[in-house]
């Protein structure tokens, strides 16, 4: 069975857009789980070492 996640709101977001600090602050929060996992992604230079 899918889960349904549920998504910021179009209002929310056009609040963030607009410079609303608490709108933007519930978006990171949103997506901060998200974006940890992103920051655990091995990170490799040039010669191909981490």
């Amino acid at each position: 069975m899918k889960q349904i996640f549920k998504k910021p709101s179009y209002y929310l977001l056009s609040q963030a857009m607009d410079g609303d600090e608490k709108a933007i602050e519930k978006i990171l929060a949103f997506y901060d789980p998200y974006i940890s996992k992103c920051c655990l992604r091995p990170l490799y230079d040039e010669y191909g070492k981490n």
